[in-house]
């Protein structure tokens, strides 16, 4: 069986029942249009796929190739930094940072056989006939075109499969995600959780081996890679995109099952580049002569016979035949005969008819070269610039800035898009991807002595400026600096709108409707901390740049001579609240921190005007709002004793005490004389993990009848000590004294309260 042979047999064959040879859709396409149909993504607007009426589903369609060259089946075009390509593949092709570009890509031969380029232009015209695909009517894409003017291009068809996929609350649960084939440890190392944006293409291809009429998985084959002349059976999806500029048909490759070889006598070129046959090659000997344009035609019309096969002739008719009616001066070339560089001279028609006439004037030198190689010029950086802006302002009529921004300007959907030139620069730009990146750019602008501002200029008071849009500027130094600075003035806007939502921990409501009420529990030595917390997570720059202020930077003092102050006034705990004073004024229900501070001044008798000043600059609520928030928390309180004092099962126990207060009569207070206010006062302690028989009377008068105790000896008690327990516990109070007394062993004191939380542990209290 033939080479075309064998591929259209595995062209017009299914390996399974979901599949369609693509021959088989085209020819149905061709006859009636009823039968397929075209599906938007639901995702991406922009995206359509070939559907099934009949079957009201995706086309699956199926076609054979022969494999011209295939990447790396476990990792395609993506190499990590530092770590060495794969095959042959070249720097510039490498993938660096995970994306959708990062890919496995199979390029197929379609020299000898173009049956996929024909059913694609027989879909494509059908495609144009559906008034909702392509509504704006932008170009075809160049890209795996069918069309006449891209038959250059033909000679192979591409299709790719990205290795990443962004990853979405769908495709991600829990910090994991799920794919059917073992992850290549590049891959996993630049997913989820080293990567929070990607995960690997769960619908990565797949590829299979059948030459031995079992499939298997291709890795596990003795040769695990498509090679050049594999022919191949691949099941794909169809699928049309729209962007800004263009459209296009791709092939999504879903699984490739490699099922024979092509053998020597497989595909060849019939008009190939690298063929020689028809081209009258120089040999080593003949003569060197120069042709002029019009006898380059005449002698390619007399090098054929009839039959077409190059007709040689005699050496000497073939040479005056070929030599230049103009050559009779010598012709100088290009190049100069500066540096050592010989000129190039003609040989004259009578030197090559034979011997010269005696009048005739001496022949010029034969032809000669120099033996040292042609000197090379290399383009300075000014020449470049001349060259750039002499394009720029002559050839297309452009002022530098018109340039600039028509360079990166975003086109709105229905203009003119860009060409792939300019868009892979731009690209390549802003992605950080070129040799120098747009920081180098804006750094450049930011110290050039042009841009430098004349002392005293009006421009000056421009810098930084809040109030006029950097838009407005024109300047580069005030323009980059209120550029700057308008841009964290929204940044910060944006934190604070966020870090006072209600979900976000600032909210502390003594409301009865509200879901964040406070309560005891939420006011305590922790306070402070999960304050800081939520602000460092939900304003990180607002919180750096106040921190900056304080003289620290992410708790590090700037100067040895602030240590001191650092450690009576920590940075962090300055800037904790004054963000939570400065958020409490944007939200009045941000104020767990503020209205923990009113508690603390309620506490210690604070009066109430200082707690009116301190409200009206927002460090703490009113005193209504303070005494209605105790209140609250008390009826709180109360109403959980109450529930706990009628549980049986609860154990406890009461301190109670005496109390006395003097009255006098020069206090503000109804009386006439001094009194002594005689009270008592209990405090309830809860204990925990005890049985209630333990407290029962009964069973306490019983075992006091017994009187044990009579029979009690020393050597009893010492034998309820837990002898090794207090040998431990002496060991490590004296380890104790030890740490906190000598300055050179202070780092072990963690080490030391370890061993007290687990080797000396004998009951675990819950707290």
């Amino acid at each position: 069986m033939s080479y075309l042979s064998t591929l259209d047999h595995w062209c017009k064959t299914r390996l399974s029942g979901d599949e369609t040879p693509l021959l088989h859709v085209s020819e149905r396409i061709s006859k009636s249009s009823n039968h397929y149909t075209l599906q938007r993504s639901g995702e991406f607007r922009g995206l359509w796929q070939l559907w099934d009426s009949d079957s009201d589903s995706a086309v699956v369609a199926t076609h054979a190739f022969v494999i011209d060259f295939a990447s790396d089946l476990r990792t395609g075009n993506f190499v990590p930094e530092g770590e060495k390509p794969p095959n042959d593949l070249l720097d510039y092709q490498c993938k660096r940072e995970p994306g959708l570009q990062a890919q496995i890509s199979l390029a197929f031969d379609t020299r000898e056989d173009k049956s996929v380029y024909r059913c694609i232009k027989t879909i494509e015209d059908w495609l144009s006939n559906i008034s909702d695909f392509n509504t704006l009517k932008k170009p075809r894409s160049s890209w795996m075109s069918p069309e006449k003017e891209n038959e250059a291009n033909h000679h192979r068809y591409i299709v790719s499969s990205s290795l990443f996929q962004k990853r979405t609350t769908f495709n991600c649960h829990d910090g994991k995600y799920t794919v059917n084939y073992e992850v290549h440890p590049w891959i996993e190392r630049n997913c989820v959780p080293h990567n929070r944006s990607w995960i690997p293409n769960p619908s990565l291809i797949s590829v299979l081996d059948g030459l031995t009429g079992t499939l298997i998985d291709i890795r596990d084959a003795s040769d695990s890679d498509l090679e050049q002349g594999d022919i191949v059976k691949i099941k794909f999806k169809v699928t049309f995109s729209v962007n800004r500029q263009n459209w296009l048909t791709t092939l999504v490759p879903l699984q490739v099952v490699r099922v024979g070889r092509v053998d020597s006598s497989g595909p060849q070129n019939t008009v190939y580049s690298g063929d020689h046959e028809g081209v009258i090659l120089l040999k080593p000997g003949s003569k060197l002569a120069l042709l002029s344009d019009q006898d380059h035609s005449a002698g390619a019309k007399r090098g054929k016979t009839e039959g077409g096969s190059p007709d040689w002739g005699s050496i000497k008719e073939e040479e005056e035949d070929l030599v230049d009616p103009t050559i009779g001066e010598p012709q100088d070339s290009d190049l100069s005969d500066e540096d050592d560089i010989v000129k190039v001279h003609a040989a004259s028609k009578t030197d090559i008819k034979g011997k010269r006439k005696a009048n005739d004037e001496a022949p010029p030198s034969a032809p000669a070269y120099s033996t040292k190689p042609r000197s090379r010029r290399y383009l300075t950086i000014p020449d470049k610039l001349d060259l750039v802006f002499d394009a720029i302002v002559k050839q297309a009529n452009w002022s530098f800035s018109e340039f600039l921004l028509n360079a990166f300007k975003i086109f709105e959907e229905g203009q003119e898009g860009r060409e792939r030139p300019h868009a892979q620069a731009v690209s390549r730009f802003l992605k950080g991807q070129s040799k120098y990146a747009p920081a180098d750019i804006l750094h450049a602008w930011d110290i050039h002595p042009d841009g430098k501002l004349k002392l005293g200029a009006e421009e000056e008071r421009l810098m930084y400026s809040l109030s006029v849009p950097y838009t407005e500027i024109k300047p580069v130094r005030p323009a980059l600096s209120s550029f700057a600075a308008q841009k964290c003035l929204n940044k910060l806007s944006l934190e604070a709108a966020k870090a006072v939502k209600p979900n976000n921990g600032l909210h502390a409501s003594a409301k009865k409707t509200s879901h964040h009420k406070l309560e005891w529990a939420g006011v305590g030595d922790s306070t402070v901390e999960r304050v800081q917390a939520s602000l460092m997570e939900h304003m990180p720059l607002s919180f750096g740049l106040m921190l900056k202020i304080t003289g620290e930077d992410l708790g590090v003092l700037e100067a040895e001579e602030g240590a001191e102050l650092g450690r009576r006034r920590p940075g962090t705990l300055v800037t904790t609240h004054a963000l939570s004073s400065l958020l409490f004024k944007r939200n009045n229900e941000a104020r767990l921190l503020p209205l923990s501070l009113g508690l603390l001044a309620f506490a210690y008798s604070t009066p109430v005007d200082l707690i009116a000043y301190c409200s009206r600059i927002g460090l703490m609520p009113a005193y209504t709002t303070i005494s209605n928030a105790l209140d609250r928390l008390a009826r709180t309180q109360a109403a959980k004793i109450v529930k706990h004092g009628k549980d049986p099962s609860k154990i406890g126990f009461l301190q109670i005490d005496n109390v006395q207060n003097y009255l006098r009569v020069r206090d503000q207070r109804i009386g006439s004389a001094n009194m002594m206010n005689i009270g008592l006062a209990a405090t309830y302690c809860e204990l925990r993990n005890i049985e209630p028989v333990a407290l029962d009377l009964k069973d306490k008068q019983l075992r006091l009848s017994k009187n044990e105790r009579a029979n009690l000896t020393v050597m009893q008690l010492l034998s309820f000590l837990d002898i090794p327990h207090l040998n431990t516990v002496l060991s490590l109070h004296w380890l104790r004294v030890l740490v906190d007394y000598i300055p050179e062993l202070v780092h072990l004191k963690p080490e030391v309260s370890n061993l007290f939380r687990t080797r000396a542990k004998k009951f675990c209290i819950s707290p």
